[in-house]
């Protein structure tokens, strides 16, 4: 850019237009084209470095091309989020941000956050297995190809093992394989001795009394005298002739006096009885108890993710 002065000698002593002066013997100042043209050029430059194509019917276009390559702190960088996603993501890489936010915390990246609300500066999404939209969060589309946000909630993150196990796959809670070793004490009770007992007589109730039954018969072809069966002393009943002695009328069955009735007397001695216990043992169940599942010592924080 040049003063009038570097094209032409009218300008006056500030080197600036003048329209002359007849008293003062002031020339006009001479409108040089080529002043024109340079003025021109600088003009048209401004909207150029805005990518902005000249339009004769917008006379706008250098107060959009400043507003376009300047930030205005007034409006506190509105104009760049409300040029797009790619505005913002061009702002950031021109200020050399994009690796300190995406490289410190990586965009998809799990937060503990302790509050029910998200933050209210940026796009946060609380980790609860919902989906959204790959085409507007591009950026977290490439932790989440799948579109869906895992479910955080009841769980802890846990690095992957070098077993093979997938990203983002859920492993359910479980108790590690284990015995329990249970014992009781061996206990010797020793011997127990009832109390002693008097002694005491006991006796049998009358019993034994029987019959036999005695066959005789008269064996004598001549009808005489009849065989007799004597024993001194013996009741007998029948056809008998007298005491002692059993006849027979003919052949039959005469039966004797019942006989045989008796008891018995037994005397048992005072005493006590002895029984050996001896050691033994128990068998043990071990019962359950604990929580519903497995957990440590824990403070409750929602898990949240920024959206990009």
């Amino acid at each position: 850019m040049q003063k009038i002065s570097a094209y032409t000698t009218t300008a006056d002593d500030d080197n600036e237009f003048t329209d002359g002066s007849v008293t003062g013997g002031q020339s006009p100042t001479n409108l040089v084209a080529a002043w024109f043209n340079m003025v021109q050029r600088e003009l048209i430059a401004i909207p150029a470095a805005a990518s902005i194509s000249l339009d004769t019917s917008n006379d706008k276009q250098l107060l959009a091309a400043l507003r376009a390559m300047f930030l205005q702190t007034g409006n506190c960088f509105s104009e760049i989020k409300a040029a797009g996603t790619t505005a913002v993501a061009t702002a950031l890489a021109n200020l050399g941000l994009t690796s300190t936010v995406s490289g410190s915390y990586p965009i998809g990246a799990p937060i503990p956050w302790p509050s029910d609300t998200l933050p209210t500066t940026g796009t946060w999404a609380f980790l609860q297995g919902q989906s959204f939209d790959k085409t507007v969060y591009t950026q977290t589309a490439v932790a989440y190809p799948t579109g869906v946000l895992p479910d955080m909630r009841g769980y802890t993150v846990k690095g992957k093992p070098a077993s093979g196990r997938a990203v983002l796959s859920v492993e359910a809670d479980g108790v590690i394989s284990h015995t329990h070793t249970a014992s009781v004490s061996t206990t010797n009770l020793g011997t127990v001795t009832s109390t002693t007992a008097a002694a005491y007589t006991v006796t049998t109730s009358s019993a034994g009394g029987h019959y036999h039954n005695v066959y005789a018969d008269n064996g004598s072809s001549s009808g005489g005298d009849p065989y007799s069966l004597n024993r001194t002393g013996v009741g007998v009943t029948g056809a008998s002739r007298s005491a002692g002695y059993l006849g027979a009328t003919g052949s039959g069955a005469q039966i004797l006096d019942t006989q045989g009735a008796h008891t018995h007397t037994a005397t048992v001695a005072a005493h006590s009885h002895t029984t050996t216990l001896g050691s033994h043992t128990h068998t043990v169940t071990i019962g359950s108890t604990g929580n519903t599942e497995n957990t440590v010592k824990n403070v409750a924080f929602n898990y949240i993710v920024r959206l990009a």
